[in-house]
């Protein structure tokens, strides 16, 4: 019990976003995959399409950082930096975990989404509350962890409760967690779980006990429960309702009428607007990317670029792009469609959380932030242990016999 309440608290270690100077910073979670090689007595084989993708990112930086110390470049250290931090959404690869950590994950999140929830909401009442307007954008909002908040969500709404006492407090913990939601004032935010919850409706209806009344009524009782938050959540957070009403919805209705209207996308969206932005630096990278497709930037972010005057790519998969060229970029992808393709048959709370924080990575990092990278890190974990699981069970069933397997095995571990 003492080592699972450990874990719990190191996991929620994890996850908290340590920023300096505008840097993520805690990776302490790969000490600890350290650790639990350690304590393992070796390295677990993860699947082979973990270890092509390791060799891929290995290779490109080993080739990047020939390429600059013979080309007389100075940026050695920064690519060594940068890679150290892209590799380490693999350090869970080669440990096993149990459904004990799993659980203790997932516990964590939760307990650091709430946590970090009430401490905005206690920022946003010290600040003036409601009264103070759009301002508080720039007093509790943040990009950094609206996808945290998410991924907590949908694991909450998926974890079982047996008593009374357990499903009032999950229902709390799911308002305080939305109310962190909206004090992000972020809209990538509200985008996500826009995008994400009405499919999670609708995908029990492709089944047939979905179809069935007894689907209907569950439907039902989850669109019930939705708008009871939505009430609630307005009843204390007027000004977040307004923010998105303007910013998301009366914003992109007059976008799209102007675009309908003939009017070009480079005036639609500005430079100098957000949209805009992110137009101009992913437009660099491609431009960047289709010149060095092999290497990329060798690990350098698009801060690298000349035409970009800031240090974020604002979306994932150009970050990921940029950072590593096609070539790694079609594996990073091959990883997380495999990853999501076993969440889907594993965990449902983890599939439509991870959902979510693939959506945001649309208009935002997310897996290169510390707290991401953790994110990223554990579910490569699940899925390898998963893997090496399926694969002990063939080879029981081709031996024929369970205890030559887990004598093999126990030889392996």
């Amino acid at each position: 019990m003492t080592g699972w309440l450990v874990r719990i608290a190191l996991f929620a270690l994890f996850l908290i976003p340590v920023v300096i100077e505008q840097y993520s910073v805690n990776y302490l979670f790969v000490a600890f995959a350290a650790f639990l090689a350690l304590q393992a007595r070796g390295l677990k084989k993860p699947s082979m399409l973990i270890l092509v993708a390791i060799a891929v990112y290995v290779a490109i930086f080993l080739c990047s950082i020939a390429i600059d110390l013979f080309g007389g470049g100075n940026l050695a250290l920064r690519r060594s930096v940068s890679f150290a931090i892209f590799i380490s959404i693999f350090a869970f690869s080669v440990v096993d975990f149990e459904e004990a950590d799993v659980r203790a994950f997932k516990i964590a999140l939760i307990s650091v989404a709430v946590a970090i929830s009430l401490q905005s909401l206690l920022g946003f009442f010290l600040a003036g509350g409601n009264t103070v307007g759009f301002g508080l954008k720039n007093v509790v909002g943040s990009q950094r962890y609206g996808f945290v908040y998410l991924l907590a969500l949908f694991v909450l709404i998926r974890f079982p409760t047996t008593k009374r006492w357990e499903l009032i407090a999950k229902y709390l913990a799911g308002y305080v967690i939305m109310t962190g939601v909206l004090l992000t004032f972020s809209r990538a935010s509200i985008f996500s779980l826009g995008l994400v919850l009405p499919l999670y409706f609708i995908a029990p209806l492709l089944t047939k006990s979905g179809r069935s009344v007894e689907g209907g009524k569950r439907l039902a009782r989850r669109l019930a429960i939705g708008l009871a938050y939505c009430a609630a959540l307005y009843v204390v957070l007027p000004v977040t309702f307004e923010y998105y009403d303007q910013s998301i919805f009366n914003r992109y209705t007059v976008a799209v009428e102007e675009t309908l209207a003939g009017a070009p996308v480079e005036e639609v969206f500005v430079p100098a607007g957000s949209e805009g932005a992110r137009l101009t630096i992913w437009s660099a990278v491609a431009q960047y990317v289709s010149d060095h497709p092999f290497l990329g930037g060798g690990y350098l972010g698009s801060w690298s670029l000349n035409s970009v005057v800031t240090g974020s790519a604002h979306n994932q998969y150009f970050d990921v792009l940029m950072r590593t060229g096609f070539v790694g970029t079609v594996i990073y992808l091959l990883v997380l469609g495999s990853i999501f393709l076993f969440l889907w048959r594993k965990d449902q709370g983890l599939f439509w959380g991870g959902l979510t924080i693939l959506v945001y990575g649309l208009v935002h990092e997310t897996f290169k932030e510390s707290q991401g990278a953790f994110i990223l890190a554990f579910l490569i974990g699940m899925y390898a242990t998963d893997r090496r699981s399926r694969s002990a069970s063939s080879q029981i069933s081709m031996d024929g016999s369970s205890g030559q397997a887990w004598d093999k095995i126990d030889g392996h571990a």
